[in-house]
């Protein structure tokens, strides 16, 4: 797994340092001038983004120089960002940037987006997206978001049906642990990363009615673990 700098996570969480520069910053203007405007995209039942909505954010590029906008989407389908500058949608492929750090009330604080491809599991490169969510010194919560093509059936084809392309989104969460990726679908597999004190954190788990299928709940499961 690559590293990342970690003075850089801490200049966004804290909504960029000094040397972070600002897109409304000579650097920011010339990078967004310099991203490939989106070309029309084929036709397909179903979407291509983590979230369908343009969010403001912040976009820490190769160079870890750092743009804010206001307008950002992240394609799966292409793995790129996309970004409404100057009321022109742009692009931004995956080698040109490091991770994305997305305004939604609805993730953590310090939840931010990176390529999947950054982590290894079995030994494979993962695909798509990875929602980071940093909690305490020694676990994050990493969600891969990625997203499938399926096919028209032959059969729709002959009878005339709708045959465009459909996409298939994808989530699979895992704990970092020690720099070692763990699947999580089960309270099981969460156990089997906590292995200490687990009769207090089962009944931690049950008093508060906690579903490791939300990434809050995990959060708090995590915090917890670390005081026990």
């Amino acid at each position: 797994m690559k590293k990342i700098n970690f003075l850089l996570i801490f200049a966004l969480l804290l909504g960029l340092s000094a040397s972070a520069q600002l897109a409304s910053s000579d650097y920011g203007k010339s990078y967004a001038n310099l991203m490939n405007t989106k070309k029309k995209a084929e036709e397909t039942q179903g979407s291509p983004y983590v979230f369908d909505e343009w969010e403001s954010g912040v976009v820490v590029f190769k160079g870890e120089e750092g743009g804010k906008f206001k307008n950002i989407k992240i394609d799966l389908m292409n793995n790129q960002l996309e970004v409404l500058y100057m009321n022109t949608e742009k692009i931004l492929p995956a080698a040109e940037f490091k991770m994305v750090k997305l305004n939604r009330p609805d993730l953590n604080a310090n939840t931010f987006f990176q390529k999947a491809s950054d982590y290894k599991y079995g030994g494979k490169t993962l695909e798509g997206f990875a929602q980071v969510t940093p909690v305490g010194e020694n676990f994050k919560i990493i969600t891969i978001h990625s997203v499938r093509v399926i096919q028209s059936s032959m059969n729709a084809k002959i009878v005339g049906a709708n045959h465009r392309k459909r996409l298939a989104r994808d989530k699979k969460t895992f704990l970092l642990k020690k720099g070692k990726l763990y699947r999580v679908k089960k309270k099981k597999d969460v156990y089997k990363v906590l292995t200490k004190k687990q009769k207090k954190l089962k009944a931690y788990i049950s008093d508060h009615d906690l579903s490791i299928k939300k990434e809050a709940d995990l959060v708090k499961i995590l915090e917890y673990y670390e005081t026990i």
